[in-house]
């Protein structure tokens, strides 16, 4: 994107994030920078739309700027509900990143410039911006379909698992397979736990008809997990 090739700051910030990854960096981490950089660029150029001004990223980091940069967030949010929750990380570290360039510089007015850019987006977009992509999201959950697993799906999952507990010996897997039995286990009962207070726990120690109880329905390998 030709806006990234000529904006110095934008520039710098895909250099912090070469250095953070180290020396070696894999195809899918570069992916990951050349996304976050075409993000940024793609909100820098909906502020351009909106204030009718070609700046720099780093002009753009001024207080009368502020609120063009929230229509520009929440735009992008309401095309792309997946950016929704990102764009304030990135406008965040980008204005810190001009703070710092600035100070090296010594150039007091763009450092001033973007703190006081920094202390709006501290107090307002919390409350605007995210508060919009919360509301997107939610949104999207709730409209989203949930496929539940089959009980042939669930019963072949936990066979599997109960053959693997019985056979394995190296530690750290076992300990990972138990977990996970134990995951599975209190899935299939989020009322019983959830609602479960301390001292219920603690009152089930001294009835010991309801324990055997429980015992006896329990699984022969669900029964030697309770006793570890």
């Amino acid at each position: 994107m030709e806006i990234i090739k000529h904006d110095e700051l934008l520039r710098q910030y895909g250099i912090n994030q070469i250095i953070r990854k180290g020396t070696q960096i894999t195809f899918d981490e570069g992916n990951q920078i050349r996304a976050k950089l075409r993000y940024i660029g793609r909100l820098l150029q909906s502020v351009r739309r909106d204030t009718g001004y070609h700046y720099g990223s780093e002009e753009f980091l001024q207080p009368k700027f502020f609120d063009a940069f929230k229509r520009a967030a929440i735009a992008i949010g309401e095309e792309n509900i997946h950016l929704s929750g990102s764009m304030g990380t990135y406008v965040k570290k980008l204005c810190l990143l001009n703070i710092s360039q600035s100070i090296k510089t010594g150039n007091v007015a763009r450092s001033e410039n973007s703190k006081q850019f920094l202390e709006l987006f501290n107090a307002e977009w919390g409350d605007t911006v995210t508060a919009s992509a919360l509301r997107l999201q939610q949104k999207s959950r709730l409209n989203k379909t949930f496929h539940l697993p089959t009980e042939r799906d669930m019963k072949t999952f936990t066979d599997f698992l109960e053959q693997q507990i019985a056979s394995e010996q190296e530690y750290t897997r076992l300990q990972k397979l138990i977990m996970t039995a134990l995951i599975c286990f209190n899935a299939r009962r989020p009322s019983e736990v959830t609602h479960l207070t301390l001292a219920d726990y603690r009152l089930s120690f001294h009835n010991t008809e309801d324990r055997e109880e429980i015992m006896r329905r329990l699984s022969p390998e669900e029964q030697v997990i309770s006793k570890r």
